[in-house]
C-alpha cells in the first residue's frame, strides 16, 4: 500500500504532469541527443547503409516495373498485329500439346511405314 500512495496522489494531483521528452523526427535529430561512442557511430553507419541500400533496391524495382509494362504493351501490340494476319498464337500449356501431337503422328507414320514393308505372307520367316 506504501508505494501506490505516491502514485495515486500523482494520479490525483491537479499539478502538471512533467514534460516529456520529444521523440526525434529524423534519424539525425536522433543522433543529436545520442552519446558519442563507438557502438553508436557503428548502428549509425550500419543504418545509414541499409537506408542506401534500400532506397537503390527501390528504385530498382520501379524501374524493372516500368519496363515490364512498357514490354507488356509491345506484347499486346504484337498480339494485335498477329491477329489482324490471322496468326494464332499459342501458350506455353498449347505449344507442348502441340509438340506431343506431332509426335505421336510421327510414330504414327514410323509404324504404318513398317507395316507396309512388312512382308504380306503369313509363312515362317528364318
Amino acid at each position: 500500500m506504501q508505494r501506490s500512495m505516491p502514485l495515486l496522489r500523482r494520479a490525483l494531483s491537479t499539478a502538471a504532469k512533467p514534460v516529456k521528452p520529444e521523440y526525434p523526427t529524423s534519424f539525425l535529430g536522433h543522433l543529436t541527443s545520442q552519446k558519442l561512442n563507438v557502438f553508436n557511430i557503428g548502428v549509425t553507419v550500419l543504418t545509414l547503409s541499409l537506408s542506401i541500400q534500400l532506397v537503390a533496391m527501390k528504385q530498382e524495382k520501379e524501374a524493372v516495373e516500368a519496363m515490364n509494362a512498357v514490354l507488356a504493351k509491345r506484347m499486346a501490340k504484337l498480339e494485335a498485329r498477329l491477329a489482324d494476319f490471322n496468326v494464332k498464337v499459342l501458350t506455353d500449356e498449347e505449344e507442348a500439346a502441340e509438340k506431343e501431337a506431332e509426335a505421336m503422328r510421327k510414330l504414327d507414320r514410323e509404324l504404318e511405314e513398317k507395316a507396309k514393308n512388312a512382308p504380306k505372307t503369313k509363312g515362317v520367316m528364318i
